[in-house]
């Protein structure tokens, strides 16, 4: 499986950002080469331009193929607010001590990738696909956000290549962007720091094993 590069940074609002073909068989996530996507090195994204896989700005995707996105949409961290309050599901990719340490309130946590406490390194979490499957529906309202707005971006597209039909790129996630969006934290906008156990990334990937019964 051929897993071209990706343009990473931080669209502006409605931009398209295109991307090649991450999977095959988008049932078997964990047959996906995800160090060629992912190979983080900052466990926040914090500001790093780089994002996730090491891909800098002005890198091209290949040319693209029929399962390819041609769109991910962007909102701003108001708007998803706005959204959230009339439905929609904010999805934390950030890792799960990230999370801990303060999130946008109503935040569910379904890590992309996973922190290693020993290198500190940024690991691929193979199972990230099944449990946002086993806890929302293909077309349920997600507004995807991180650190920075690389991981969620990069989720997005895995999402979309799953099946997921409405998906949104929270730009500037959490702690705001190097590009100048502004972060959930940092507008003001309502924060917990104590999440409920079922929407942590525990309870959620319990709902995995659960249904594997």
């Amino acid at each position: 499986m051929n897993v071209g590069t990706i343009v990473l940074g931080f669209p502006g609002r409605h931009r398209p950002v295109h991307r090649r073909r991450l999977i095959d068989d988008v049932g078997r996530l964990r047959h996906v080469r995800f160090r060629r996507l992912f190979n983080h090195n900052d466990a926040a994204c914090n500001g790093r331009a780089v994002g996730c896989g090491g891909l800098g700005l002005g890198q091209h995707p290949a040319p693209s193929t029929n399962r390819d996105i041609d769109m991910i949409k962007s909102i701003t961290v108001h708007e998803a607010h706005q959204q959230q309050r009339a439905g929609g599901t904010y999805l934390d990719v950030r890792s799960a001590p990230e999370f801990d340490r303060a999130h946008a309130a109503d935040a569910y946590n379904i890590p992309l990738l996973h922190l290693n406490p020993a290198t500190r390194q940024m690991t691929p979490n193979p199972d990230f696909i099944d449990v946002v499957k086993a806890n929302f529906p293909a077309d349920a309202k997600l507004l995807v956000a991180c650190q920075a707005g690389a991981r969620s971006l990069q989720a997005c597209q895995l999402l979309a290549s799953a099946g997921y039909t409405n998906i949104t790129n929270v730009a500037g996630g959490f702690g705001g962007s190097p590009h100048g969006d502004p972060g959930w934290a940092q507008a003001g906008l309502p924060v917990e720091t104590q999440a409920d156990e079922s929407r942590t990334y525990d309870a959620l990937r319990a709902r995995v094993q659960g249904k594997a019964r």
